[in-house]
């Protein structure tokens, strides 16, 4: 339905779905729509690339607002001077079906809506891909930026996206990617620890089954995993690691029912031993004493015998998808945030969220007793204002932090 009048709408509308258009939208206040919206307990989906300004304000309201719900940025961007480095066709092991449209509102997308309707009630196994990342609110997915976007990539983002573009690589990395980083190996090499970080390091391996059987992981016994996860009886008892041939079928077999049964087992004879450690003597002597300081190291899951600290450097960053963060405009937000004492306390807790998101493109680790120079201190991180002097090449320059001195201001 079209009318001129908007605001006649509103008492006979559900929900307010704001798309993208090619057509300009001139002298149309979005945000007081939404507002008006909103204000009339109506619900507001909004699937439309907003100003930086704004979606913020959005990404800020639906956190404390149900009615709102925001889905926002076309990552999708026209380049005319594409060179194609392989033009060769590989074989696919599957039907791929791709949907063109011969201009502008030819119902593209309504299109692939009923081939996906129609392909799943004759179930068939169904993957889809659109061009913006609002497809995921109907159950496709949206292109991998790094496919769309040749703008500067933060030190993660570019490792990832080189390791899913290059054909011949070696990547050296801790046990962070084991789960949460989507990438594809031929061959892995690993230290023995838990038998979960095994099985979560195999599946970066031979990921995509194109190579048939010749995904393959080879373990060894370098390090001693108890340095790291002290107390841990997933690597304390050697029987519940790839030491113990056993734990080798239940690796090979998925048959991690096994596996738990045997380590839940371990752990209720530990209980019932006599000994410090012991869980009711732990209730007894700490928890019913509120001996905090026991208690929190006791439910220490790895101890951190590193020492460092946090440094956050005040610096530019452009993300994957092109859009560029000032470092020192976040810092002074979050300490400004951290002061405000007359905020509400849920709407503080969900501005932080957002921060905090933001906060991660500007912070590294370094070890507690080197020496370095910096602005102030909140909390556990240290705002350092010149942050580019401590960048080379994109990465973090670690000579600078070499020096063994207390920390000083």
């Amino acid at each position: 339905m079209v009318k001129s009048d908007f605001d006649s709408l509103v008492n006979e509308m559900d929900v307010l779905i704001i798309v993208e258009s090619i057509f300009p939208l001139p002298g149309l206040d979005i945000a007081e729509k939404i507002e008006n919206v909103l204000a009339g307990g109506k619900r507001v989906v909004v699937l439309r690339k907003m100003d930086v300004d704004l979606e913020r304000q959005l990404v800020e309201k639906s956190c404390v607002d149900r009615n709102l719900e925001v889905y926002t940025g076309n990552r999708l961007k026209p380049y005319t001077d594409i060179e194609m480095a392989d033009t060769s066709i590989e074989e696919i092991p599957a039907a791929i079906i791709l949907v063109l449209g011969s201009g502008e509102r030819c119902c593209k997308f309504d299109v692939q809506l009923a081939l996906r309707e129609a392909l799943l009630e004759n179930g068939y196994v169904l993957t889809q891909i659109g061009s913006k990342n609002y497809c995921e609110f109907f159950g496709f997915h949206s292109f991998p930026g790094f496919m769309l976007d040749h703008s500067e990539y933060t030190e993660r983002e570019k490792i990832i996206g080189t390791v899913k573009t290059s054909k011949h690589l070696i990547l050296v990395a801790t046990q962070v990617i084991e789960a949460g980083v989507d990438i594809d190996m031929d061959i892995g090499y690993k230290d023995i620890s838990k038998l979960d970080s095994e099985e979560q390091f195999m599946g970066r391996i031979n990921r995509s089954c194109k190579e048939d059987g010749k995904g393959i992981v080879y373990f060894f016994d370098l390090n001693k995993a108890t340095n790291i996860y002290k107390g841990d009886e997933r690597v304390v008892q050697k029987n519940l690691t790839l030491f113990n041939d056993d734990m080798k079928e239940v690796l090979l077999e998925k048959n991690f029912n096994h596996y738990y049964q045997k380590l839940l087992m371990t752990l209720a004879n530990r209980a019932k031993k006599p000994e410090e450690k012991n869980v009711a003597n732990f209730f007894r002597d700490y928890v019913a004493c509120l001996d905090y300081n026991a208690v929190s190291k006791r439910m220490e899951l790895i101890l951190d015998t590193r020492d460092r600290v946090t440094i956050f450097l005040g610096r530019t960053v452009i993300n994957i998808d092109g859009e560029e963060f000032d470092g020192k405009d976040i810092w002074n937000q979050y300490v400004g945030l951290l002061k405000n004492n007359e905020m509400d306390y849920a709407q503080k807790v969900c501005e932080l969220s957002v921060l905090k998101s933001m906060m991660n493109y500007f912070m590294y680790q370094v070890i507690k007793k080197n020496q370095f120079d910096f602005k102030e201190q909140v909390g556990d991180i240290y705002y350092i204002e010149n942050g580019d002097d401590y960048i080379l090449d994109g990465k973090l320059n670690t000579t600078l932090f070499e020096t063994e001195d207390e920390l000083f201001i």
